[in-house]
């Protein structure tokens, strides 16, 4: 790019075709503050071509815009500046937009590059646009937004699961740690946003293959898809996608044993731990033989006895 903050666009033209489009094209050109260089602007009586054209020009040009019509692809002149300005953008990067305002065959140099067609020579607007904004740099692809979360995080492969059905299986344990909730409703979850950016069907074939898993319940009606972690479900959830769930584990052991705490919502405060978690943590204890529970429609669960083998375990 020139030193000058307006670029400099040089137009190969023929000269049968300045007053049906290459002058207007020109005068547009310069009132969005392109510096659009056109012979007859620039030539006075007594100048040299080649030293107007190719040293003043087509050297000092930013881009070189080549009007394409059944005249100037015929023009020996115009075929002159375009293996000047192919030369140059070899060199120096110039940049070549072809402009084609008739049905004419494009020169072989310009085939590999994309040209702007013109379809009306009297409403072009949309064209022109798109030639400015090559020119200034302006791309019209839209700005990209911010990687979802989830998206970045390194996804485990768990047994049994490819990595979409073991994604959906993280969403849904984040869903239920987060919100202390095991219902799920999948189409509000998945759908409502697409902030997964998954759809319903790639979901519904993973929903599928985590019920035949053990890892989850789910309920369909007529209205409504739901679903929820089994207590295996989150039992794996944690231990693949919680830090220290082991250690959590022991905590709770710890204080149940050497602190007597025997209420899931006390030990719910102590841990700063959702209680979903909590009970299912003292469900997978009970499960194997290390405490019995008394569970009360309230919620409130609540140890009754610990086994010898839990109170060694925590010595």
């Amino acid at each position: 790019m020139s030193d000058s903050k307006n670029p400099k666009v040089f137009i190969s033209h023929a000269t049968e075709d300045k007053d049906r489009f290459v002058i207007d094209f020109a005068k547009k050109l310069r009132k969005t503050g392109i510096d659009a260089w056109v012979d007859e602007w620039e030539m006075l009586p007594g100048d040299s071509l080649v030293d107007k054209i190719f040293n003043q020009g087509l050297s000092n040009a930013d881009f070189f815009i080549i009007v394409l019509s059944n005249v100037s692809i015929s023009k020996p002149w115009v075929m002159e500046e375009l293996n000047h300005a192919v030369i140059k953008r070899i060199e120096s990067g110039t940049k070549i937009i072809p402009v084609v305002i008739d049905e004419c065959e494009v020169p072989e140099a310009l085939k590999s590059i994309l040209w702007i067609k013109i379809l009306e020579l009297e409403n072009y607007e949309d064209s022109f646009n798109k030639i400015k904004d090559q020119i200034f740099g302006n791309s019209l692809k839209p700005e990209l937004g911010n990687v979802p979360n989830y998206t970045s995080e390194e996804i485990i492969e768990l047994n049994g699961l490819n990595k979409t059905d073991s994604k959906i299986l993280k969403i849904l344990g984040d869903f239920t740690i987060q919100n202390n909730e095991s219902h799920i409703d999948i189409e509000e979850m998945f759908c409502s946003d697409n902030k997964f950016e998954l759809n319903l069907k790639t979901v519904l074939g993973s929903i599928e293959i985590l019920e035949d898993e053990y890892l989850i319940d789910y309920h369909e009606t007529t209205n409504s898809r739901t679903c929820r972690l089994t207590k295996y479900g989150l039992h794996e959830y944690c231990k693949s996608f919680m830090s220290n769930y082991e250690g959590l584990i022991d905590e709770i052991g710890g204080l149940i044993v050497n602190e007597e705490v025997l209420k899931n919502s006390e030990l719910s405060s102590r841990t700063n731990k959702p209680i979903i978690l909590i009970d299912n943590i003292l469900d997978l204890l009970e499960d194997e033989g290390l405490l019995e529970i008394i569970k009360y429609c309230s919620g409130d669960n609540r140890i009754l006895k610990i086994s010898e083998k839990l109170k060694r375990k925590m010595e």
